[in-house]
C-alpha cells in the first residue's frame, strides 16, 4: 500500500479542523474498551483527533481525482 500511495501523484488536498466551545465534555464511544487494549490515557485532553478507518482513507484518496 505504501509503494502504491507513494509511486502516485496527488493533487492539492484541504486541511480540515473545527474548533469549538462545548459546555460539557464529550462522551466518546467504546473509549473504556480502547483504554483496555492501550492503557489509561486522558480522553479530555485539549487537541483530539478523530480520523476514519484505513479502508476509508483508501477510498477517499482515490477519490480525489474526481472532486
Amino acid at each position: 500500500m505504501v509503494a502504491r500511495w507513494t509511486a502516485r501523484t496527488t493533487p492539492d488536498g484541504y486541511g480540515s479542523e473545527l474548533d469549538a466551545v462545548v459546555g460539557t465534555l464529550p462522551a466518546f464511544p467504546r473509549v473504556e474498551r480502547l483504554q483496555d487494549v492501550v492503557g489509561p490515557f486522558d480522553q479530555h485532553a485539549p487537541t483530539v483527533t478523530i480520523a476514519p478507518g484505513t479502508a476509508a482513507i483508501e477510498r477517499a484518496h482515490a477519490a480525489l481525482g474526481r472532486g
